[in-house]
């Protein structure tokens, strides 16, 4: 759209927020959970966002993944607990803002365990592990 100020004009372009990320899962690992989700296909994406923690109610601070950008698909979460539930929060980030986040998944890993107990569900009431 242009607009006229007193013999200048002025060019706007409506940017939107990006949409959140799909197919989001996490695999838990020894300490650690493997974050993943469809590439969505849009370079306006600058990096992307997480947080983390024992229950919905108590999700962590947002951060950036480091050295994300739009084509990145995947994340480690590292120095997790294992044998304790884990929620997770992923959304997308461009110059706009923050993109809705997706909705919660939980992972647990089983307490001396050598392989993954159990993948990610988006169903966080189901029984894990």
């Amino acid at each position: 759209m242009l607009r006229g100020i007193g013999g200048l004009f002025l060019a706007s372009t409506a940017y939107a927020q990006p949409e959140a990320p799909m197919d989001f899962s996490a695999s838990p690992g020894d300490g650690e959970a493997t974050l993943q989700w469809a590439d969505p296909q849009d370079a306006d994406i600058d990096r992307y966002g997480v947080r983390h923690g024992p229950s919905l109610t108590a999700l962590g601070q947002w951060f950036g993944i480091p050295e994300s950008g739009a084509s990145t698909v995947r994340h480690t979460v590292t120095e997790l607990a294992n044998g304790e539930r884990h929620h997770f929060e992923l959304r997308a980030v461009t110059e706009v803002g923050s993109g809705e986040a997706l909705e919660p998944i939980a992972t647990k890993r089983r307490s001396g365990c050598r392989q993954p107990a159990m993948l990610a569900t988006n169903n966080i009431d189901g029984v894990f592990g």
